[in-house]
């Protein structure tokens, strides 16, 4: 793993041991390979992963490229549940379809998930039209990402809700599980 970066050193006055101090503040501007902001699915397709992993190089070097990364993972996330990319979406004839109105598409496809993506696109356009992203903005973007993705991609309700069910009709009982 190699890090780069900047050390920056100011000075305070220590009035209780009345002397000047040196303190060093260490800043990261590139990590290689980065570190993982969130948890990488195995089931996530692979054009998906590989834009999520250059978001996470990204964010120590260009936030708003990262956060263009975003926006190109939910592009490549809508191809891969072949949502349309061409159509009506809100005009009267056929056109190509903008990813707000592929996600409004995909919407009816899988129902619950257009406040998560929409909020995944506006990060992603913010850094691409204004050139920069806000830390914090960046994280819940990343956070917000896990969370669809955990139920996109891993099917993670229905799997608890399997999990429920089975241990419902055991009534909680271990030996019944293995049957």
């Amino acid at each position: 793993m190699t890090v780069a970066g900047t050390r920056r050193l100011s000075t305070y006055e220590d009035y209780e041991n009345q002397e000047q101090c040196l303190q060093a503040s260490y800043y990261v501007r590139h990590i290689y390979p980065a570190p993982h902001i969130i948890e990488v699915s195995d089931d996530l397709p692979t054009e998906c992963a590989k834009h999520l992993k250059l978001a996470f190089e990204l964010y120590w070097v260009d936030g708003a490229a990262a956060a263009s990364r975003l926006r190109i993972l939910v592009e490549r996330l809508m191809d891969h549940f072949d949502v349309p990319i061409e159509g009506k979406g809100n005009k009267d004839k056929n056109h190509a379809l903008s990813l707000s109105e592929r996600i409004a598409e995909f919407e009816k496809m899988k129902p619950g998930h257009k406040d998560a993506l929409d909020a995944l696109r506006f990060v992603g356009n913010h850094g691409s039209h204004a050139g920069q992203s806000d830390q914090k903005a960046l994280l819940d973007a990343f956070e917000i990402l896990e969370g669809a993705l955990s139920e996109l991609v891993d099917n993670k309700r229905a799997k608890l809700a399997a999990k429920a069910k089975a241990l419902i009709q055991s009534k909680g009982n271990p030996k019944a599980w293995a049957k």
